[in-house]
């Protein structure tokens, strides 16, 4: 084989290891944002009583630049009455990791105390009515009601502990 050819060859799989280790690279940086980087709710301890609702929010401000102002909570319950429920509290704009907490009102307590809530499926969602973004995380019932209930963090904790 000549020395050209040889050369050739020897650079073609070079080529093909720079552009496979950084596919491989671009794969695993993304597998790790997936798993430890993406946004996280947490169900807080509320203070304001039994319609009182605490979450805390957190998630890569620099990487999502986003302002949320919104949340809302919705159950979805086939299984029981009422079949849905929706219910929401406005508050200021939030850039960064934070948490809140709020009198959803009575609303609320139709949503916790609903037949068949253990089956059926709570949705809580964070919105941003100035940049349009919106992030949503679903369980099962009797997963929120034990977070809801297990949590022993109020909202005032968890912004002492996470933000700056």
């Amino acid at each position: 084989m000549s020395t050209i050819g040889l050369t050739m060859t020897v650079s073609v799989i070079l080529g093909l290891f720079i552009v496979l280790g950084l596919g491989m690279a671009s794969l695993t940086s993304g597998a790790f944002f997936f798993l430890f980087g993406s946004p996280r709710i947490t169900l807080l301890k509320s203070k304001k009583g039994s319609n009182g609702f605490a979450f805390g929010f957190k998630w890569d401000s620099v990487r999502e630049p986003v302002k949320f102002n919104r949340v809302q909570l919705r159950l979805f319950n086939p299984y029981g009455s009422p079949t849905q429920v929706a219910v929401s509290q406005e508050f200021d704009l939030k850039g960064e990791t934070f948490a809140e907490d709020f009198d959803m009102g009575p609303a609320f307590d139709n949503l916790i105390h609903a037949d068949g809530l253990e089956k059926g499926l709570v949705q809580v969602e964070l919105t941003s009515s100035k940049d349009g973004v919106t992030f949503q995380k679903e369980m099962k019932g009797e997963k929120f009601l034990r977070l809801k209930n297990a949590s022993q963090q109020s909202a005032e904790d968890y912004n002492k502990k996470n933000t700056k």
